[in-house]
């Protein structure tokens, strides 16, 4: 038994006595920006205490800390093969018609996970911070699937990431919409989709907690600035037998991870297109490699006008836009005040994957994971539907 497997922890498994009342539900995500994570707040225990945890899409399953944590009772739980102890008490979240949040339902008697063990979050920065984890990835032991389960509906959910510093963006659970942001925009009508694909490792037993099974993978076919292709090598872009290539989604990665030739072939693209701009490369400011003046650029609706990327997917025409509201990172920094080309190569985020789309590229877009139907629906930024993510209206109220 691998050294993980044997690490003391308790899955985070929903058993509910009844369906909620309400099986449309939602949560506020909110950017820590000392870590550039992000957390769902969700309520434990009875009464509902708040608890932000660390929201990874990619984790098999979710976690609290023991010691920071009352629970209810204690039952044995079997994962596998393995039956351990788990602990029992009472989540809540708000209900919602798409628009707004509604009551609380407390979801009673189900039992999740807990550990005192650090080493969970190991390879995520500065995720010891934080009293626990919250996994959506691709598995029955999620969060998404288990709220999926008690009521009854196949497994989906949506999260739009905020890009504001003032207001948390939102995820949704239990249906495919609508998804309504002020002012009066439901932006389940703008999802574009292309399949989720399936890892072949998770046929494979893989003992580095990083090399995970759960994630969730595209098709990303090609990438192209400003309408040309970079050219990568179609190989790179393919899981391969051993789990190695391939695109997935990512919410602990801050900023989109490249495999390096992939990373290479980027830059020097952008660099070319920006010449027709009239940008000239600024000094590098770590991690970045390629930077810009702030009084060199200007800025729009969508961002900073730099050359678009476009992620060309499986689907006929299926482009995941990166405008310069995604691309680009605002650095105010000792004596540099300018833009960086939001991308880096692979450091210390170990993933199996030859990319890694991260918080930064995906803030200010709805991604729908639809994972019943195998399709991730997503809208490209919704800034140029004039909206954003820190639009939705979390004014509490009863619902019919």
């Amino acid at each position: 038994m691998s050294s993980f497997i044997s690490t003391i922890f308790y899955l985070f498994f929903f058993i509910f006595t009844t369906p909620p009342c309400s099986p449309h539900l939602l949560a506020p995500v909110t950017k820590d920006y000392k870590s550039d994570m992000y957390t769902i707040s969700v309520y434990l225990n009875n009464p509902g205490q708040t608890t932000n945890l660390l929201l990874d899409l990619g984790a098999t399953f979710s976690w609290l800390n023991c010691k920071s944590t009352t629970y209810n009772r204690t039952v044995s739980h079997r994962f596998g093969s393995v039956v351990t102890a788990a602990s029992v008490g009472t989540l809540a979240l708000h209900a919602t018609d798409g628009r707004s949040a509604g009551n609380l339902i407390s979801l009673s008697e189900f039992v999740f996970s807990c550990s005192s063990n650090p080493s969970l979050l190991k390879g995520i920065h500065n995720a010891r911070k934080f009293p626990g984890l919250a996994g959506l990835g691709r598995s029955n032991s999620s969060l998404a699937a288990q709220l999926s389960s008690a009521a009854h509906r196949p497994v989906i959910f949506a999260l739009c990431l905020s890009g504001s510093p003032s207001a948390p963006g939102v995820a949704f659970f239990n249906f495919r919409g609508p998804y309504h942001f002020l002012p009066e925009i439901d932006l389940a009508k703008s999802l574009i989709y292309t399949p989720l694909l399936s890892s072949p490792s998770k046929r494979h037993i893989i003992s580095n907690p990083l090399h995970r099974t759960d994630e969730y993978f595209i098709g990303v076919k090609s990438i192209l600035v400003n309408g040309e292709s970079i050219g990568i090598n179609p190989k790179i872009l393919t899981v391969n037998h051993n789990g190695v290539g391939g695109t997935i989604i990512s919410t602990v990665a801050p900023y989109t991870i490249l495999e390096k030739s992939i990373y290479k072939k980027l830059t020097k693209a952008f660099v070319r297109e920006s010449v027709a701009l009239n940008l000239t490369v600024s000094k590098p400011v770590k991690p970045f490699s390629v930077c810009y003046l702030v009084d060199d650029i200007m800025e729009t609706q969508v961002g900073p006008t730099v050359p678009h990327i476009d992620l060309v997917l499986d689907g006929p025409d299926v482009k995941w836009s990166i405008l310069g509201s995604n691309s680009m990172v605002r650095i105010v920094k000792d004596d540099f005040d300018g833009w960086c080309l939001g991308f880096v190569t692979k450091g210390k985020f170990k993933s199996m994957a030859a990319i890694v789309i991260g918080g930064h590229q995906i803030h200010d877009n709805l991604l729908q994971f639809d994972v019943g139907n195998n399709r991730l629906g997503f809208t490209n930024t919704v800034l140029a539907k004039n909206t954003m993510c820190a639009n939705f209206n979390f004014t509490t109220h009863g619902m019919k």
